[in-house]
């Protein structure tokens, strides 16, 4: 098996790709810095690359079907992340305290 390098860019935890058809792009997260990426896939090469910020650890990302935006896994919460960055909690998928039960 081989693989082919598709961008010079390092990432420190870089995870969960998945082709989101809507936009034609490549997502992937990098756990460890919060930040969700997007790029173009274009003769064997990532182009016109985009990374959001999110300010939480980021599991995985699903492109949103009827609009523009993603829903990223985040700590605790599915969180709506939108094309100009902006975020809002979905969903809390865990208990924040330390008491709660599991």
């Amino acid at each position: 098996m081989w693989a082919d390098k598709l961008s010079q860019q390092r990432y420190a935890q870089g995870e969960s790709p998945r082709w989101d058809a809507r936009t034609k792009r490549l997502l992937w997260v990098d756990l460890a810095t919060g930040t969700l990426h997007t790029a173009q896939l274009d003769a064997g090469a990532l182009t016109d690359q985009a990374s959001y910020q999110v300010g939480a650890q980021i599991g995985c990302a699903a492109p949103v079907t009827s609009e523009d935006g993603w829903v990223v896994a985040t700590g605790q919460n599915f969180t709506r992340l939108h094309p100009n960055g902006t975020t809002n909690q979905i969903a809390l998928i865990a208990p924040t305290s330390a008491t709660a039960p599991i």
